[in-house]
């Protein structure tokens, strides 16, 4: 009986070795294009500061920017069709503006509140079953809801910097309301915090580089009779160091507040911008040495001293100490 033919044995597959990117390796500062959220209350001039943006493509989600000499994307060939209606329509349009061939340099997302309107819709149309039927955002139960729509906004802040990555800038709009502050180290106080649900805002703030608090110069003083009186002189500020009354941020050496022009309200926040981007670490440090003169506290020094060795030259670190420098009154002062 012949033998048994013996299969021969396959070589083991080799797998190919990945091609080396070391001599695609960039160094040096990059060219940005940045993430703006600006919110305050209704009426403040959001939609006309982000208006006088670089070149901007509007996503009117609330149909509020008819009174505006903009450009506005169209979802539908209808009368509104610049009104998205689904969240589908608006994931299109970002697709759109990634995708082809235009000039346009900023969108501008107005406004935050209505969109996450949108992005619950969407989720419970897509996650709705017989067994599970869902209404609303609530019907999931238990804060659930809220906690999905915070993975909603991560995709769509990942589909947004696809944008940027082809040089449009992001600005996006929301208003604000008045909430009790649960503070942990002493007693509630009310601040202005951003019309969206308190789940996802702190993502949307950690995304953006630049947060700004927008606001007239108003406040209150007590009249002859003992009763306080307001008063207000018409300007208007976009503030971006954090306080006590609401968020704000910059990973910019920008001013803890800027005045906004009447006529170009885009005009001193973009110089302040550009005079950011090009201050390197050693104008920081010289930056916050002027600070500290400024306020002339000497117990600033050594926290300050300290921080400034840490930070070393990152730009974005050294830009903080710099900013909540600014943010201080002189000690004759205080």
């Amino acid at each position: 009986m012949p033998a048994a033919a013996v299969k021969p044995v396959p070589a083991p597959a080799v797998t190919p070795a990945p091609i080396s990117r070391l001599g695609k390796i960039q160094k040096g500062r990059l060219p940005m294009s940045y993430r703006y959220l600006f919110y305050g209350e209704t009426g403040i001039g959001k939609s006309t500061l982000a208006a006088h943006a670089p070149n901007p493509i509007w996503a009117d989600i609330e149909d509020g920017s008819g009174r505006l000499d903009v450009a506005r994307y169209t979802f539908r060939d209808e009368a509104g069709g610049h009104v998205p209606h689904t969240y589908a329509e608006f994931m299109a349009m970002i697709e759109d503006l990634r995708a082809s061939e235009h000039g346009f340099q900023t969108l501008v997302i107005d406004s935050l509140d209505r969109l996450e309107g949108l992005i619950w819709k969407h989720m419970v149309k897509r996650d709705t079953t017989s067994k599970h039927p869902l209404t609303t955002v609530e019907d999931y139960g238990y804060g659930r809801g809220y906690n999905n729509a915070v993975e909603e906004w991560r995709g769509l802040c990942a589909r947004l910097d696809r944008l940027r990555a082809r040089g449009m800038s992001i600005v996006m709009l929301a208003h604000s309301h008045i909430k009790n502050f649960k503070n942990p180290t002493g007693d509630d106080f009310d601040r202005f915090q951003m019309r969206v649900n308190e789940k996802s805002s702190p993502f949307i703030r950690e995304w953006c580089d630049v947060v700004g608090f927008c606001s007239f110069e108003q406040g209150a003083k007590l009249s002859d009779d003992g009763r306080a009186k307001g008063w207000e002189t018409g300007k208007r500020f976009v503030h971006f160091e954090r306080t006590a009354a609401y968020d704000a941020k910059t990973r910019l050496a920008l001013p803890a507040e800027i005045e906004l022009d009447p006529t170009d309200p885009w005009a001193p926040f973009a110089k302040a911008v550009a005079d950011a981007v090009d201050i390197g670490p050693p104008e920081l440090r010289t930056a916050i040495t002027a600070e500290l003169a400024r306020i002339g506290d000497d117990a600033l020094a050594a926290p300050v001293a300290l921080a400034v060795e840490k930070a070393k030259d990152d730009v974005e670190a050294l830009s903080r100490i710099v900013n909540k420098l600014k943010s201080k009154e002189p000690k004759a002062a205080q």
